[in-house]
């Protein structure tokens, strides 16, 4: 709401350290602000209304792609699944602090991992335009989604991510149009330099693995005082060894999943979806508690693998109670706050996504080792 005002009365959006966001960002903001200015009860009702549809439609497309089965009250057939089997409820409820927390803050990431699906959806069944617009307006917004263009491209989806860029840039050009070339341009440089390139925010709520590898790395505190570092190196050093390793960590699933899109097969493609999705909290320089509604897929996929109880050992069976603990546990609701922001200064739901994310390679590179046979037949 703050950056939609500052746009109407022709303040600095970035006056408030919180806008982390591009200019387009307050632009977006600036009709919920109208309307916040009418009426704060009846924007705030819009906007959780907009988040309980955006949940229903990522129920819907999390079963049609992860479980090729159609949601629906009562389940008939086997090409069906009803919305109270546990397969659908159980990851729900896993990430319902998340849900909570987004709520709560009347923030977007669910609307946010709700376009995602859809663009996943839409460009497995060969389409391109309308989910390269909804690509542009939500890295626009938010940035972040920017990890799922990378790994479509990745995946060889040029045409998607021509149309993409191309979206991207006519989006953003009506932020100079908004605030004339040279305040916007200034914007755009403000924003690059200070905001994405800018310091890592160290607070223990940011639980991007920045922060956490920053808090490893050198003589900082991320709260409470509290340090662990193994080492004490300079702060901007850290930023670019963090950046280094995080590059150097991701080529090797990469590489994993490199074979194109159309010739992955779909059990594979399940599990990059997942993870895919899964780790764009960690790879955010800056993620709240909020973003990890990101990891409901992945809850999805692990849980129906479960299920399924082919390869499953008992240390995987453990690493996924681990991560359990570390992500839902921990929360405030359990344990109380003091104690949920000290779990947090140690990075609880960071390490809790990154198990969950290697327990998910796991079971990926087994389908590229062993093929998929045996797991469709499981």
């Amino acid at each position: 709401m703050n950056a939609g005002r500052a746009v109407l009365n022709g303040t600095d959006i970035y006056a408030d350290f919180l806008n982390t966001w591009p200019p387009f960002f307050s632009i977006f903001a600036v009709p919920l602000s109208l309307l916040d200015s009418v009426s704060p009860v009846l924007i705030r009702s819009i906007w959780l209304l907009a988040i309980g549809f955006a949940w229903f439609g990522i129920l819907r497309i999390s079963c049609r792609i992860f479980l090729d089965k159609i949601l629906v009250f009562k389940a008939r057939s086997e090409d069906e699944i009803a919305w109270t089997d546990w397969r659908i409820l159980l990851p729900f409820l896993l990430v319902f602090r998340f849900i909570i927390d987004d709520l709560s803050n009347i923030q977007i990431n669910s609307i946010l991992l709700f376009t995602c699906l859809f663009i996943i959806d839409q460009v497995m069944k060969g389409k391109h335009v309308l989910p390269a617009i909804l690509m542009a307006l939500a890295i626009s917004i938010k940035v972040y989604p920017i990890f799922l263009l990378v790994f479509l491209l990745w995946k060889r989806q040029w045409k998607f991510g021509l149309l993409s860029c191309a979206f991207i840039l006519v989006i953003n050009g009506l932020s100079l149009v908004v605030f004339g070339s040279d305040l916007g341009g200034a914007y755009y440089i403000e924003w690059f330099h200070h905001r994405l390139g800018g310091p890592i925010i160290l607070h223990h709520k940011n639980q991007s693995i920045f922060p956490l590898l920053t808090a490893l790395l050198s003589d900082v505190s991320r709260g409470f005082d509290i340090k662990y570092n193994i080492a004490s190196l300079n702060v901007d050093l850290v930023k670019k060894i963090a950046a280094t390793i995080v590059v150097l960590v991701a080529s090797w699933p990469l590489w994993k999943m490199r074979r194109p899109l159309q010739s992955t097969s779909s059990e594979m493609l399940k599990w990059q979806w997942a993870i895919a999705l899964g780790a764009i909290p960690l790879l955010s320089p800056l993620a709240w508690k909020y973003y990890f509604v990101f990891l409901f897929p992945l809850f999805l996929q692990l849980i129906v693998r479960f299920q399924k109880n082919y390869s499953i050992t008992n240390s995987r069976l453990w690493l996924f109670y681990l991560a359990t603990v570390l992500l839902i546990l921990t929360t405030d609701g359990i344990i109380g706050i003091y104690f949920s922001d000290l779990f947090e200064v140690f990075g609880c739901i960071t390490l809790g996504t990154i198990v969950l994310v290697l327990l998910s390679l796991m079971f990926h590179n087994e389908l590229v080792r062993d093929g998929v046979s045996k797991f469709d037949q499981a």
